[in-house]
């Protein structure tokens, strides 16, 4: 169930940060009617931290799901 989880928050990632790249491009993030203008700097950075809290919640649940079974061997 974890491992799944941890799947479904990489792939969860991974569209974070195509939308967040694809976005970068224009400089424009639009969710609905909300729209948020940012440069390509500050747009960069948020791609950065995203993935990378989205990456290690992923990895943290990889590794919860993977170690107890070391553990008991």
């Amino acid at each position: 169930m974890l491992l799944l989880l941890s799947v479904a928050l990489a792939v969860l990632s991974g569209l974070i940060g195509w939308r967040l790249v694809t976005s970068a491009r224009t400089g424009v993030i639009r969710y609905g009617s909300y729209e948020l203008r940012r440069s390509a700097s500050a747009l960069f950075w948020l791609v950065i931290i995203v993935e990378g809290l989205c990456f290690a919640l992923a990895t943290g649940v990889l590794i919860a799901t993977t170690l107890p079974s070391y553990i008991y061997l």
